[in-house]
């Protein structure tokens, strides 16, 4: 959709997560993602105008303003917003045949900073000041465990692939000639001594109102880390859809889960969550399991806090059907490890339950979030019904969103 959008000179307000190289946009829609103008539109949600939705009875419902016949759907919120009710509804209230989307002018520009921190607590006040200039179209921070996880293969191959992906994806050969020669003199060396990292990206028409908001966000996180190197955000923006990250480079199998926080809750909620973290310490280094931590900012006050675990264990057939076949042919193998997936599961579950008791919200709610946990009981009966008038029969998606 993007490289289409690309030959008319727009793109849409929200233009895809990490994972667009794989992920749908019926699918981002149903679930919900994020990462690509997140900064400033939050998820994408925010993208959707309307919907033509096929109910479970094998009707057509179309949202917003083009249910009334002749009329465009330029403008959502006119009356209740039935289209808002079908976005990160897990695929459970019907299925998306057509969606229109906002679009923007495209920028001619962009660029950013990256800063490093010596610690969790000025990463976070940098991600939360960047966020409320809501200069930042992406805002993404992560401790160095994970950094050095992707950084990639050594060599001078792997560097000069990096440079020709970096000077490709810029907005011009000399812009993307230098943030390229950054990456491969800064290579890791960016990314092994601080404990924390972050990345904040804005978008211009111009070079010079690029400039400003560059500067601009320099001055609110300048207080709380040291620049360094842009590397990353050449190579985020010039392959933003990579391959999924199914593995590490080590051949560890991952699980990320994520809490989309308010700002105001996600100190006491990490110390919570590291309390919980030193009583399983002992049963992590006895199954070699690790965890290490990415974030995003999503608009102006939502924290998104993404845990990862990597353990070895056997591949799975998802494994062998979506990883890269050069990347499958060089992964070592490991032995079935049910003793460090149990572990894996044990914890995901308690972190999810510790997310919950601080108010944390969810994407790709599906089977694994508790989007009904306590909610309120009119709230509950008016979303069950609406899945009974859409779906009597219940074969969409059964149990999606717990209904």
């Amino acid at each position: 959709l993007d490289e289409a959008l690309a030959a008319h000179g727009v793109r849409t307000t929200f233009w895809g997560p990490f994972s667009g190289g794989r992920a749908t946009v019926g699918g981002s829609f149903s679930q919900g993602s994020a990462t690509f103008g997140s900064g400033q539109t939050g998820t994408t949600a925010a993208a959707a105008l309307g919907f033509t939705i096929v109910t479970g009875d094998g009707e057509l419902l179309r949202t917003g303003m083009d249910a009334q016949p002749g009329h465009a759907p330029f403008f959502r919120p006119y009356g209740p917003d039935i289209t808002g009710l079908f976005t990160h509804d897990a695929g459970a209230l019907g299925i998306k045949a057509t969606v229109t989307l906002e679009l923007e002018e495209r920028p001619s520009a962009y660029g950013g900073l990256s800063f490093a921190f010596a610690d969790f607590d000025a990463m976070f006040a940098a991600m939360r000041d960047a966020a409320r200039t809501g200069i930042a179209s992406e805002l993404i921070g992560m401790d160095a465990a994970i950094a050095g996880i992707q950084a990639g293969e050594r060599g001078l191959r792997a560097d000069f692939r990096k440079l020709l992906t970096i000077i490709s994806g810029a907005h011009s050969v000399v812009g993307g000639l230098r943030r390229g020669m950054r990456a491969v003199v800064a290579g890791r060396s960016a990314f092994e001594d601080p404990a924390f990292t972050a990345h904040f990206i804005a978008d211009a028409r111009s070079d010079r109102l690029l400039r400003a908001k560059i500067d601009e966000l320099r001055s609110a996180v300048s207080q709380h880390g040291q620049e360094i190197p842009d590397a990353a955000i050449g190579m985020i923006r010039s392959q933003p859809f990579p391959h999924l990250p199914l593995t590490d480079m080590q051949g560890r199998r991952m699980l990320p889960i994520h809490g989309i926080l308010p700002n105001s809750a996600v100190m006491a909620f990490r110390a919570d969550y590291h309390a919980y973290l030193e009583t399983m310490q002992a049963r992590m280094s006895e199954t070699d399991v690790i965890v290490v931590e990415t974030f995003a900012g999503l608009g102006r006050n939502g924290f998104l806090y993404e845990p990862v675990w990597y353990w070895k264990d056997r591949l799975e057939l998802f494994h062998e059907r979506v990883a890269p076949a050069e990347m499958l042919e060089t992964l070592p193998r490991y032995p079935d490890n049910p003793a460090a997936r149990e572990l894996v599961e044990t914890m995901k579950e308690a972190v999810i339950d510790i997310m919950y008791r601080h108010g944390a919200a969810h994407l790709q709610i599906g089977r694994v979030y508790p989007y009904l946990r306590d909610r309120d009981a009119t709230s509950t009966a008016l979303l069950r019904r609406v899945k009974t008038s859409l779906d009597d029969a219940a074969i969409i998606n059964p149990n999606g969103l717990g209904l």
